[in-house]
């Protein structure tokens, strides 16, 4: 874990700190239209940026970084799970048992976010918005991509025997779905089960391209400049 937590940090610390303060300083020198102001610089540094956002605490980021709420979302998660997956390696905990367990937290994921649009009566079309910036509304994004390295994982050998078989079958109606969910622009269904509906549709798909990866559909993903602009 302190391997993990050192390379998260050397890897999104320094240019997030960097890219704040330059955003910051531009700001005050007229370049750029938003300021900021020292809560909005200091809830981004210290990851609260997207729950100060939520409560209104006027916390102003300058123009350009306010994408950092996203930020903040991964940052929690990675606090949280690699201290949770250490318990089921502790404890022992077989692979579907594991999988039924983080399979439980998805759902409950989508049900706290009918629950804030469908009995709370959360805002579906102004910003900033529960169900679309908030930690606790929007990790299964994150998680569903970990079921699919527990239990699919096709580069340690995960036999997946269904999904292999079946995998570009599978991959073509997760694009469909994706497709549908972003074509769909009902606000309730948009803030509830579109994003339970997205974590599905690309576990196909990242398996697809993981097990895949000597097809001409998925090796021009190895296309140099592209990886150099994933790399950035």
């Amino acid at each position: 874990l302190r391997k993990f937590y050192l390379r998260r940090a050397f890897r999104i610390l320094p240019p997030m700190y960097m890219a704040l303060a330059m955003a910051y300083i531009l700001g005050h020198a007229g370049i750029l239209q938003e300021t900021g102001n020292a809560l909005g610089v200091l809830a981004a540094s210290f990851y609260f940026y997207n729950y100060a956002d939520l409560l209104h605490a006027h916390a102003i980021l300058p123009s350009g970084t306010g994408v950092l709420w996203s930020l903040m979302v991964e940052e929690h998660f990675y606090f949280a799970f690699p201290l949770a997956y250490l318990c089921f390696v502790r404890s022992i905990t077989p692979v579907r048992k594991q999988v039924m367990v983080l399979c439980g937290f998805c759902f409950a994921a989508l049900l706290w976010r009918l629950s804030l649009v469908y009995l709370v009566g959360t805002p579906l079309t102004t910003l900033p918005r529960w169900t679309y910036s908030a930690s606790d509304a929007r990790f299964d994004s994150i998680l569903f991509g970990c079921i699919l390295a527990i239990r699919d994982n096709a580069w340690f050998g995960d036999r997946s025997t269904l999904l292999r078989r079946f995998r570009g079958i599978f991959a073509s109606f997760g694009i469909i779905l994706i497709l549908a969910s972003l074509i769909f622009r009902e606000p309730h269904f948009r803030e509830t089960f579109r994003y339970t509906l997205q974590g599905i549709s690309l576990y196909p798909l990242f398996f697809y391209c993981i097990s895949s990866s000597h097809q001409w559909q998925v090796r021009w993903l190895e296309w140099r400049p592209l990886r150099w602009l994933g790399w950035v």
